[in-house]
């Protein structure tokens, strides 16, 4: 005799990672108070841009997407990309730990890391112009621009 789901598991199985951790907890913390607890709110701005991408025909399955991260928009992006058959190079800020640059592999990223900088300012300079050295290099690739281009 099959032994019956407790309570607290969630029975909801998911096609891909992105199903899995976009949709956030929600904890009550009174009577008319809820909190949402998302494991990385990035994930919503990455499918986002990616789905409107290849609806109006930016990119299509094969292309790779770069950008620059600091990691958790890294971890988004890669894990879209695996979704969508999308390569994923990302130009990893000094702060990228070897944790999330493992998370970032596994997903099939490509990972630039920037070596250490005494000035944090010096390191999104150096990753920005890592990417437009990678766009010359690279005409085909699409740079995402999280902070910068409206599909965002």
């Amino acid at each position: 005799m099959p032994l019956p789901n407790p309570p607290d598991v969630p029975t909801t199985v998911h096609s891909h990672i992105t199903d899995a951790i976009r949709a956030p907890s929600l904890i009550r913390l009174s009577d008319n108070v809820v909190l949402l607890r998302f494991e990385t709110l990035k994930i919503y701005a990455a499918l986002g841009a990616v789905r409107a991408l290849l609806a109006d025909g930016t990119i299509r399955p094969g292309d790779t997407l770069v950008d620059s991260s600091s990691g958790i928009y890294a971890l988004a992006l890669a894990m879209v990309c695996h979704r969508y058959d999308l390569r994923c190079h990302i130009i990893a800020s000094t702060t990228v730990t070897p944790t999330i640059r493992a998370q970032l592999e596994i997903l099939g990223a490509t990972v630039d890391q920037m070596p250490a900088e005494h000035d944090l300012r010096l390191d999104q300079n150096r990753r920005v112009e890592r990417v437009r050295q990678l766009l010359r290099a690279n005409p085909g690739m699409h740079w995402m621009r999280q902070y910068h281009d409206p599909v965002h």
